[in-house]
């Protein structure tokens, strides 16, 4: 009796590990295509991951190139820019520096002009009146004589002066532009004045 259990247990026993054996082979297999799927997946994942890596690289390199090359012409449009604003200035200065000496002139030359004018206009009138010399003259007769007399006599009238008449100083434009401002709006206040003197 004792032997048969023994059997009976030792068959269950060889069953269960058969059981055991087989169960465990195909937690193996699930277990085996499970990380095969997830081997796949990681190699997507990083095969996603290498082509965006390169997208932005190349995305980020065209960029730099175009804002290197915006900088670049930034660059060089300014300093040609620069450069014609110096010589514009340069320009309005000796202009504004030639204005300037004629205004002088023009000041100096006012009075001298008018005196020498009103001077010479009396000059002449001084030699436009006869003079006749009574002393020493066997020709002159009496009537002559009430001719001198008259002339001597009669007031000289003073003729008017003709002279030049120059508008003042202070009827001239005044040039409005100040250093402080930004040489675009200084360039437009030398050229406004300019335009304003020669107008």
């Amino acid at each position: 009796m004792l032997t048969t259990m023994a059997a009976e247990k030792s068959v269950a026993e060889k069953v269960t590990v058969e059981k055991a054996v087989h169960h465990l082979l195909e937690t193996c297999s699930r277990i085996t295509d499970r990380v095969t799927q997830l081997e796949n997946q990681f190699k997507e994942i990083h095969s996603m991951n290498a082509t965006r890596h390169e997208e932005m690289s190349t995305a980020i390199t065209r960029l730099r190139e175009d804002l290197s090359s915006q900088i670049d012409g930034t660059q060089a449009e300014t300093g040609e820019w620069h450069a014609k604003t110096i010589v514009k200035l340069e320009e309005y200065h000796q202009l504004l520096w030639i204005v300037l000496q004629q205004l002088d002139e023009l000041k100096k030359e006012e009075q001298p002009v008018q005196f020498t004018l009103s001077e010479h206009e009396s000059t002449h009138v001084e030699h436009s009146i006869p003079t006749l010399s009574t002393s020493n003259n066997p020709f002159q007769t009496g009537r002559v004589n009430e001719y001198v007399a008259h002339v001597s006599n009669t007031p000289v009238m003073p003729l008017m002066p003709r002279a030049i008449v120059i508008p003042p100083t202070s009827a001239m434009p005044t040039f409005a532009g100040k250093h402080s401002e930004r040489p675009k709006q200084f360039l437009v206040r030398v050229q406004e004045y300019a335009e304003t003197v020669h107008g």
